[in-house]
């Protein structure tokens, strides 16, 4: 049997007992006195028991009136709440968004995207760190940054994994023609070597061949915290590099770089989106993590998806 407790009902009800009036609680709801008394009428039948005691000039609340007001009040609050909640889901996200974007990855993957971004959301400001420095963002107050590699989890963060990034060893095809021959990853000793040092901690290259993982000390030739110039120093012959499918992809494609090993593939980095773990996203955040998820349904630059 359907409730006549209806948010219709409650807040008729609670209006007549705000005013003690039916023509007052009716101005305000913007009805006929008639009407609204028709229907308070048909809620106490409803209910089998009257809720006002109706005078002359006023009305006064009966005790089962009494005993209800506090509870159809607490309804009719919640869901406004519950109504709030979801109206900020629906609204045009605003305000500045800070982002701590890793430099490469910055600059390839994600700034081709942010106009489109822009004119998603117009009503959001971009600031940016593009950086492969570490970033705090709880003491810096950040919104969100971009990560690449393994997430540790704690320190007050959250993150969502986005794409997996296969990487590569490899080289222009002129140094390889007057270098000694790779067929095994510790030929590798033999070569100059250059190095992305944020990699790891120590000079140590991961790599994997089906379900076994060998580990390869690295002397480099040329270690950088860019890999951007990594690359081009691989372009121009100076030796065998680490780098990340979305710096090479179309140099393996062009033939401008050849694959080293590659029955020894790297292991792949992972990207994730990183942001404070609070109880309530900011709208302007859940826009650029949707908006990326969206754009990257295949994967970002040189990515396999999850």
């Amino acid at each position: 049997m359907p409730s006549s407790l209806s948010t219709q009902a409650l807040t008729e009800f609670c209006a007549v007992a705000a005013n003690l009036s039916f023509a007052r609680a009716a101005e305000a709801l913007q009805l006929h006195p008639s009407v609204l008394s028709r229907r308070i009428k048909a809620l106490e039948a409803s209910l089998g028991t009257p809720l006002f005691h109706r005078h002359t000039r006023s009305v006064t609340l009966t005790e089962a009136g009494a005993a209800l007001l506090p509870h159809a009040q607490d309804l009719l609050s919640r869901l406004a709440d519950a109504e709030a909640m979801v109206a900020r889901f629906s609204a045009e996200p605003t305000g500045v968004l800070r982002l701590a974007l890793p430099t490469s990855f910055g600059q390839i993957a994600i700034g081709p995207l942010l106009a489109d971004f822009r004119r998603a959301h117009p009503g959001i400001e971009l600031e940016l760190s593009v950086s492969d420095d570490y970033i705090d963002l709880v003491e810096d107050r950040f919104d969100a940054a971009i990560r690449i590699g393994v997430f540790a989890s704690g320190a007050g963060l959250k993150a969502r994994r986005l794409a997996e990034i296969p990487r590569y060893l490899c080289a222009a095809p002129e140094y390889l023609a007057r270098a000694p021959e790779v067929n095994v990853p510790s030929d590798l000793a033999k070569h100059d070597l250059l190095h992305f040092s944020p990699l790891a901690a120590g000079p140590v290259w991961k790599l994997s061949e089906s379900s076994r993982e060998v580990e390869i000390p690295v002397r480099p030739k040329l270690a950088a915290d860019n890999a951007v110039m990594l690359r081009q120093a691989a372009l121009d012959g100076a030796g065998i590099a680490l780098l990340a499918g979305f710096l090479v992809d179309e140099d393996l494609r062009s033939e401008r770089l050849v694959e080293v090993l590659p029955a020894f593939r790297p292991q792949p980095a992972h990207v994730w989106i990183v942001f404070p773990d609070r109880p309530i996203l900011a709208r302007k955040t859940r826009a650029f993590i949707d908006f990326l998820v969206e754009r990257w349904k295949a994967g970002p630059p040189g990515a396999n998806v999850d």
